[in-house]
């Protein structure tokens, strides 16, 4: 018999797995861009835990603007949300970084690996 608590450690080991898995996908389809860039342009862990706890306590369904999006680490974890129907992902500064594309196409060519999180995404600069 699992306790909430251990359901919620679960859920937290999930998680974090799902966030790596996505910045996985990224260094797979782009090798030359460093892996401390796009951390030091991810969602902490820690703020992304912080953010499923308040969405999974919050009653309704809900559409969520980002503004900021970068490489789309904190778009796909909006996206993995249950309660999160669509995520509109806007990025005014998407520049060139060092893969020579800019950082809302490696977004996009990421988050099209994962089906479920995508069909919810529109990303826009």
């Amino acid at each position: 018999m699992s306790t909430p608590s251990s359901a919620w450690s679960a859920h937290i080991v999930e998680h974090t797995r799902r966030l790596e898995e996505y910045k996985e996908t990224i260094s797979r389809l782009f090798p030359a861009l460093p892996r401390d860039l796009l951390d030091a342009r991810a969602i902490r862990d820690a703020d992304a835990l912080i953010l499923a706890l308040f969405l999974r306590s919050y009653p309704h369904r809900l559409h969520v603007l980002e503004v900021g999006t970068h490489f789309g680490v904190a778009t796909f974890h909006f996206a993995g949300q249950p309660s999160v129907v669509r995520v509109d992902g806007v990025d005014p500064l998407a520049t060139e970084d060092a893969v020579e594309v800019s950082s809302i196409d490696v977004a996009r060519a990421a988050l099209a690996e994962f089906a479920d999180e995508s069909v919810k995404i529109q990303l826009q600069t």
